[in-house]
């Protein structure tokens, strides 16, 4: 008897636990999200594919998190060479029929990601995991 009564009481507790988690987990995406939907950059982009973007999702799925992005059929060319070029980066292949959304990173970078069928194929979050902005040269540089 008090083993069932300690079994029932641990249970109740992993179930709070994992209720609390949950709700942690949901308001690190909200605030994720809202950061990049306030200002797009690759410093609010990244953390959103490294942590909650993952092989597989839905278009659906990517766009509640990241907006609709923009359609890039002109993309498809270069894109399928470079994926000939280097087979390890693109597991799944270039088919005629996937559909490349762009994301902006930086005023003149984009990301973009590739559906299949309506789910995301060819993704790596962990490309994804350490932000490093590009710098332009500037015409003039400060003197010493």
């Amino acid at each position: 008897m008090k083993m069932e009564r300690a079994m029932v009481i641990l249970a109740g507790l992993l179930v709070v636990y994992a209720l609390g988690c949950r709700d942690s987990a949901k308001e690190k995406e909200d605030q994720l999200v809202a950061a990049y939907r306030n200002a797009p950059s690759g410093v609010t982009l990244f953390p959103i594919l490294h942590d909650l973007v993952r092989p597989g999702d839905s278009v659906e799925r990517v766009q509640q998190l990241l907006g609709p992005g923009h359609d890039d059929p002109s993309a498809f060319e270069p894109i399928s060479r470079f994926a000939q070029k280097h087979p390890q980066e693109f597991a799944d292949g270039m088919q005629a029929t996937d559909r490349l959304v762009r994301y902006c990173v930086d005023k003149d970078s984009f990301t973009y990601l590739q559906f299949r069928e309506g789910r995301l194929v060819n993704f790596h979050a962990e490309e994804y995991s350490h932000y490093e902005p590009s710098y332009s040269a500037s015409a003039s540089s400060p003197s010493s």
